[in-house]
């Protein structure tokens, strides 16, 4: 392996082959050395598949290995945490999906882990990088929109709805950190933060809608995890934000508007429209930074991750990076924390934000 190329252990084969893993091995400065999963079988796969030198049913043996100096932690939530800490102690720099921990207490630990340990945590927040919410950022920071007073994020799917191809698995169970609002709404409250700052209280309403899915072999399980999640922000900028999300709809759609006293930008879909006072919508998204190609039927996040992994990069080697923190993901905690606390009380919660480290 080049001396120049990053070594990277990726633990977890769902996610983590269909996104992450085409886009390591692509990127000229990486290189897939290990994989692990629970599944010994899966793991061979993996590897197989994209030619990895060494798989294994156990992380830590991916972790201690001397090739490895990055891990990335493509688990179920509820493992994170254990596996991070073990990478961190082991000297390696983390990428850890989302949601990032099980609760506050967990991902101001981990911060304070990466600092300690003096390696960088990262966050996948690989939607932050999409074509539409990379220019969107863009013209809000150039000032197309003027003060920037609301913003909506809704998005509709069915993944969790009766009847589809969704099986029972720890998306539908709380004890392993499922439900839609730390699936999809720890990227909606991480957009909404990039936009309007720090949130400062938090009223929501969290439902189970289908309660039972069919497991793969077996009687149906209970689903306890939400699959549907009305959330409203209140940021400390005077900015409010509404997330609206569903799992359970007979078809999927998205748009995020953010309206300003200039103007309103609203993503539809992948694609991003200005608009002005008597004028009407202007499609003004931008190219992809990346230019890399990827073939057909490619997972739709791998271009992303694969420009947040350029950012990764930049981190790890003492470069300027837009590349989403463990603070960041301790901060997008502390909202989703709120908010579940928020749905038990059926009231609003303030949020007092905390110093933290920074990783």
């Amino acid at each position: 392996m080049p001396t120049d190329q990053i070594g990277v252990a990726v633990i977890g084969t769902g996610f983590g082959a269909r996104c992450q893993m085409p886009a390591i091995a692509a990127h000229p400065e990486t290189k897939l050395v290990a994989v692990a999963s629970q599944s010994l079988d899966r793991a061979r796969l993996t590897a197989q598949t994209f030619g990895v030198p060494f798989f294994t049913d156990d992380y830590r043996k991916a972790i201690a290995r001397d090739d490895v100096q990055l891990v990335s932690i493509v688990t179920p939530p509820h493992l994170h945490a254990p596996i991070a800490l073990a990478a961190l102690r082991a000297g390696k720099h983390v990428i850890c999906e989302k949601p990032f921990a099980m609760n506050e207490r967990e991902a101001r630990a981990l911060v304070e882990a990466a600092h300690k340990a003096k390696r960088v945590g990262l966050i996948d927040h690989e939607f932050r990088f999409l074509p539409e919410r990379l220019r969107m950022r863009e013209l809000v920071d150039d000032g197309w929109l003027g003060e920037v007073e609301r913003i909506a994020f809704v998005e509709i799917s069915s993944w969790m709805a009766a009847g589809g191809d969704y099986r029972f698995g720890w998306q539908s169970q709380a004890k392993c950190g499922g439900g839609i609002l730390g699936a999809i709404g720890s990227h909606a409250i991480d957009f909404c933060r990039t936009i309007a700052g720090e949130v400062r209280e938090v009223d929501a309403t969290l439902a189970t809608k289908v309660k039972q899915q069919p497991r793969r072999q077996g009687a149906a399980g209970t689903v306890d995890a939400d699959d549907n999640a009305s959330v409203r922000l209140v940021h400390a900028s005077g900015v409010i934000s509404s997330i609206e999300l569903c799992a359970t709809a007979a078809a999927a759609t998205s748009t995020i508007i953010v309206s300003g006293t200039k103007g309103v930008l609203r993503i539809d879909g992948n694609q991003l429209f200005g608009i002005r006072e008597g004028q009407g919508a202007v499609p003004v998204t931008a190219p992809a930074r990346t230019r890399k190609k990827f073939p057909p039927g490619s997972h739709r996040l791998v271009p992303a991750f694969y420009t947040f992994l350029g950012e990764a990069i930049a981190a790890m080697r003492g470069g300027s990076s837009s590349a989403p923190t463990f603070l960041d993901g301790l901060r997008v905690q502390t909202v989703l924390d709120a908010a579940r606390r928020s749905a038990r009380a059926r009231r609003s919660v303030r949020i007092v934000i905390r110093k933290g480290r920074g990783s």
